[in-house]
């Protein structure tokens, strides 16, 4: 099932281009651009496109601020993760221009199961244990209630953005 990613209302550019770039790493996500949208509209869309998973990144001061992780149940929307961004890097900053979706699983450490259990929901990816040499994996750390989310391709090199951020809010079970 696809991740569908969108924006606030009015993003900035290095929001819209933060969306380009996780559509670039994350394997079958989808962007929207919103354009007008409410919430209803994006529900309404989600319905009518088969579409259970919603992440809609917040800007503020011009750079992207929140990732609200959503799903469409029969009751509407709900909310159930949101990241606070405190640390971005894009491929932009980098000078890199990477298409990148053959991530295969999610290393992790330090990471709750509930929260491993929403993060594999939202990227269709399996807890795996990555070696040096393996394909590429999303990259999840937890240390000091700081969460940092990065991608690393098939030979183990860096893929940006990189994510660093902390859990606000997060709601166990029901995905």
């Amino acid at each position: 099932m696809p991740l569908l990613i969108t924006t606030s209302r009015r993003p900035s550019r290095r929001t819209r281009t933060f969306v380009k770039e996780l559509v670039r790493v994350i394997p079958g996500s989808i962007k929207l651009n919103r354009g007008k949208l409410s919430i209803d509209d994006l529900r309404e869309l989600m319905i009518k496109k088969g579409i259970n998973k919603l992440l809609i990144i917040d800007t503020k001061k011009g750079n992207p601020s929140r990732l609200s992780f959503i799903t469409l149940s029969p009751h509407g929307l709900s909310r159930k993760l949101v990241i606070e961004i405190n640390g971005l890097t894009l491929q932009m900053d980098k000078n890199q221009r990477t298409v990148f979706s053959d991530l295969l699983g999610i290393k992790s450490r330090n990471v709750s199961p509930e929260l491993l259990e929403t993060l594999n929901f939202f990227f269709s990816l399996p807890p795996i244990f990555a070696t040096q040499g393996s394909r590429g994996y999303v990259d999840i750390v937890i240390e000091n209630s700081s969460i940092k989310i990065g991608f690393l391709d098939t030979e183990g090199r860096r893929v940006y953005p990189v994510i660093k951020g902390r859990v606000v809010l997060h709601e166990k079970g029901g995905l």
